[in-house]
């Protein structure tokens, strides 16, 4: 059977329309490695043109899968919802998506937080707290009993109060939890897992509106108002705008600060250090290098970095030690990487509503390792 005879079951089956003949068929042919190939091939090929809304089509595909022009790629797992029953079926067929067998060599990779099960909190000025998920809550109230705003399915948000000083909040979302909130201007700010924001309590008449993202990450949707500008300061950059949506990862524990703009334009730049700016335009990222300080700046599809809003998971290209990060962030556990060859390679892969479990199985299927789980730990073989 020709490589084309088995692309067009191969894109018959992806497209669940395959009968029970041909998956016997297509089954049979991919015990052969290089038909096996052609299959993990096309599998990658579809789940990166499903994301970007595009259709598979396999003749297009024919002759890169055949004769592939570039240096062969790292190992990617790609999973979501749609491609689960896919994936399976390539467990079943015995299909292995590891380029080349572990080493053996192993050294432990150090857990990079503690388990706590916290709840959002509130910080005021004056040092006071309040927990945000207290049953029957329903507004946030400072020392003095004044009502500062509003708690509603979840969300809070501000009043306009008017004001000539500056009193600021910190809200502090910790990990396994996310939090959405809208300041007193209208901005609405999504907060992931492991955040710290300092913002003013309301915004004045005649000042820059200035947000402190301290760690973690945050999405904001900033309300238009071209006589105040709004600027998102971090620890080692700042991101200025009038009016757009965009996406700041400042994470003290990673090696970058990403900021992705999906809508508008920003300015990102060096801080304190205005001369030394980037233009974004949508779909455009930013990343600083907190080892060699310095900025540079690439094209992305800026929907896989705000994904998270949604509760997704999404990796494009993410080193398996990170991905071990964010899924310690978003699940509130502790993992821990024995596996010095795993933790450099990269993956691409997509998750919605899949259990840690699950994710954890999925990866440990198409690489070949193997993990313990206690309680809210995790160790990796």
């Amino acid at each position: 059977m020709s490589s084309k005879d088995i692309l067009f079951l191969i894109e018959k089956y992806f497209n669940d329309d395959i009968s029970k003949e041909e998956s016997k068929i297509l089954e049979s042919l991919l015990k052969d490695e290089e038909n096996a190939r052609i299959f993990k091939d096309v599998f990658q090929e579809y789940h990166i043109l499903k994301n970007k809304d595009k259709h598979f089509k396999g003749e297009e595909f024919l002759e890169k899968i055949i004769t592939p022009k570039a240096p062969p790629y790292k190992k990617v797992f790609r999973l979501s919802n749609i491609y689960k029953y896919a994936a399976m079926i390539v467990f079943i067929f015995g299909l292995s998506f590891a380029f080349y067998k572990l080493a053996p060599n192993f050294r432990s990779t150090a857990i990079t937080h503690d388990i706590i099960d916290e709840d959002v909190q509130i910080k005021f000025e004056d040092g006071s707290k309040q927990i945000l998920a207290l049953k029957g809550l329903d507004s946030l109230k400072n020392k003095e009993n004044i009502t500062l705003g509003y708690l509603k399915n979840g969300e809070l948000t501000y009043k306009r109060l008017k004001t000539e000083v500056l009193v600021y909040n910190t809200i502090n979302v910790p990990y396994g939890k996310h939090f959405q909130m809208t300041l007193s201007d209208g901005t609405i700010v999504y907060l992931n897992a492991g955040t710290r924001l300092r913002y003013p309590v309301n915004f004045i008449e005649g000042l820059k509106r200035e947000v402190y993202l301290e760690e973690g990450e945050a999405y904001f949707d900033v309300t238009k108002d071209e006589k105040h500008q709004f600027i998102v300061n971090t620890k080692a950059i700042d991101v200025a705008v009038y009016g757009t949506k965009f996406n700041v990862s400042a994470y003290q524990n990673d090696k970058f600060i990403e900021t992705t703009l999906e809508e508008g334009s920003v300015k990102v730049y060096e801080k304190d250090n205005i001369n030394n700016a980037l233009l974004l335009v949508p779909n455009e990222q930013s990343i600083w290098n907190n080892s060699a300080q310095n900025m540079s700046k690439k094209e992305v599809y800026s929907n896989i970095y705000s994904s998270w809003i949604k509760g997704e998971l999404q990796f494009e290209n993410v080193l398996f030690e990170d991905i071990t990060k964010r899924l310690e962030r978003h699940f509130n556990v502790a993992i821990q990487n024995d596996n010095t060859d795993l933790k450099k390679e990269s993956f691409t892969a997509s998750f919605k509503e899949e259990t840690l479990e699950d994710i954890m199985l999925y990866f440990s299927k198409s690489y070949g390792f193997k993990f313990n789980t206690n309680k809210k730990r995790i160790t990796i073989r």
